[in-house]
């Protein structure tokens, strides 16, 4: 088991080492250009990732995952958390996620999507703004302009058939 343990925390300095490397290149031929389609990004903490400024088609992984303006398709895992700002597919994380836009499945203790959220959410809290279409599963879920259904302990939807109901609400549209 400790060979593992050495082996993990090896690979996660070496990744570590990479970012920083990558942070302070100034030759045009290695750096990355903003904006450029990569198909795996590994993200130690906001601000530092490899490789930076990318949109990701594929999987981003990382301690917390931060992908600014660009937008991350495929799967999305964090350790601790997920703060990019658009996500479409898979969003694994222990503790939150919190998009300006988020597509497909999300799955975190809390969960957050201010901008045309749409598919599934759950975690304990899961919260969406500016039109929700699918399913929030949790204890508390929060939804405003939606288009779904809510399933847990208390649920609170502005335009459900009630603005807050135990164990199920749903949109009244």
């Amino acid at each position: 088991m400790n060979k593992k343990l050495l082996t993990a925390i090896a690979l996660i300095l070496t990744l570590t080492a990479s970012c920083f490397a990558s942070a302070t290149t100034t030759d045009e031929n290695v750096s990355q250009a903003p904006g450029e389609i990569k198909y795996f990004k590994f993200c130690l903490w906001p601000g530092l990732g490899w490789p930076k400024e990318s949109t990701i088609k594929g999987v981003n992984l990382g301690l917390i995952n931060y992908n600014n303006a660009y937008p991350v398709s495929g799967l999305e895992f964090a350790l601790l958390g997920s703060t990019t700002e658009n996500v479409r597919g898979l969003e694994l994380s222990t503790l939150f996620n919190n998009n300006l836009e988020f597509q497909g499945f999300g799955m975190s203790v809390f969960n957050n999507a201010e901008n045309l959220s749409g598919g599934a959410q759950i975690g304990i809290v899961n919260k969406a703004d500016n039109f929700y279409s699918g399913l929030q599963l949790g204890i508390l879920n929060i939804a405003s302009g939606t288009l779904g259904v809510q399933v847990g302990l208390i649920n609170i939807m502005d335009n459900g058939f009630l603005p807050v109901f135990p164990f199920f609400n749903f949109s009244n549209n």
